[in-house]
């Protein structure tokens, strides 16, 4: 194995010093990057709340076709539900409503 090579003292000084540096200007420099972040946040949050209420919306459209149409629920493709007032029931109840 080779010898280590003998670093200038300048240099290690000088390394040291950047290195003090950077920790500086980071740590000032985070107080922009909060900023900024701060401003992106409120919009990000606006799209995630209507991109989660989308999804919401399409599977409670999603669950009133299955409730519809599944055997789980009394109907079948041949008899399918029928929506009245947000509530799927048989045709022949909705007919006795008058729907």
């Amino acid at each position: 194995m080779a010898a280590p090579v003998n670093v200038s003292p300048l240099i290690r000084t000088a390394r040291w010093a950047l290195l003090g540096m950077g920790g500086l200007y980071g740590y000032k420099h985070k107080d922009t990057v909060a900023q900024w972040r701060a401003e992106e946040r409120v919009g990000e949050k606006a799209a995630k709340i209507q991109y989660l209420a989308d999804i919401e919306e399409q599977k409670k459209l999603s669950n009133i076709e299955f409730e519809k149409r599944s055997i789980l629920f009394g109907f079948s493709d041949e008899n399918p539900g029928v929506e009245v007032d947000g509530k799927i029931i048989s045709a022949e109840a909705a007919a006795a409503l008058g729907h």
